[in-house]
């Protein structure tokens, strides 16, 4: 299964924690990382600590050194690379099916053997008693793509745009990003969607503030929910959930 992911430098060592745990299953073949300019030389040093996924740079992939808070302009900066990265690989002729997963997510288990035949969404919901497509925000973080869906990305996009004139940082209610814009537009056009199961693939809330059935082996956690990676990267190390060693991280100069 291809799986496709972005980083900046920001966010490196939430990235080498998402490829270690990918080394774990054995799958970081199947990693596609595309990243910024002040990324790539350190990106090239992973794989001497034996991790094999494939970089790419984006030349409109741009942020601080320390990052992209969320809600700021740098953030809303990340989110329309992301969906210029959607649309470029949903075109027909290049595409194949792809995971779609954040740098702040990590494998904890392999991952199913099957997926839906349409778009299937992490839950972004807090609301765990009424978990359903009707009440849930998709996540744009974690997501399946079985096919180009280019239209949602570059109606996306549209939406942005058009909004971009109100847009106001967070926590403003005028604030928007990538995952605000395709929930919007998912509403408007007729696309059969999903949700992954929320008990497997954790969001940030669920993992960290919710008691987690020892019964239940989740796919994975994404560290959303959490502001910073400083802040992502300790509450994943306090759970036991932080799988790269600050050897290899030293390494590449993370």
């Amino acid at each position: 299964m291809k799986i496709v992911t972005m980083s900046t430098l920001g966010t490196g060592r939430l990235l080498a924690n998402l490829l270690s745990s990918c080394q774990i299953l054995g799958i970081d073949s199947d990693v596609h990382v595309y990243c910024d300019k002040p990324f790539t030389s350190q990106a090239s040093k992973l794989a001497e600590v034996g991790i094999r996924s494939t970089f790419y740079e984006m030349p409109d992939l741009t942020a601080p050194m320390l990052g992209a808070p969320w809600g700021s302009s740098d953030f809303l900066v990340i989110a329309r690379a992301k969906l210029n990265l959607l649309t470029m690989i949903s075109h027909p002729s290049r595409f194949e099916p792809f995971l779609y997963l954040d740098a702040d997510t990590v494998f904890l288990n392999r991952l199913p053997t099957s997926f839906p035949e349409f778009l299937t969404f992490q839950s972004d919901s807090r609301d765990f008693t009424q978990e359903s497509k009707q009440t849930a925000e998709y996540c744009m973080g974690c997501f399946w793509c079985p096919s180009p869906a280019r239209s949602v990305w570059l109606l996306a996009l549209d939406w942005i745009r058009g909004n971009a004139d109100t847009w106001e940082p967070a926590p403003s209610a005028k604030y928007f990003d990538d995952q605000t814009a395709v929930n919007q537009v998912l509403g408007s056009i007729y696309r059969k969607t999903a949700l992954l199961d929320p008990q497997l693939w954790l969001n940030g809330s669920r993992a960290f503030d919710c008691f987690l059935d020892p019964s239940i082996a989740p796919v994975l956690v994404h560290a959303n929910w959490r502001v910073g990676a400083k802040r992502k990267e300790a509450e994943l190390r306090k759970r036991g959930w932080w799988l790269v060693s600050d050897e290899s991280l030293a390494r590449c100069g993370l």
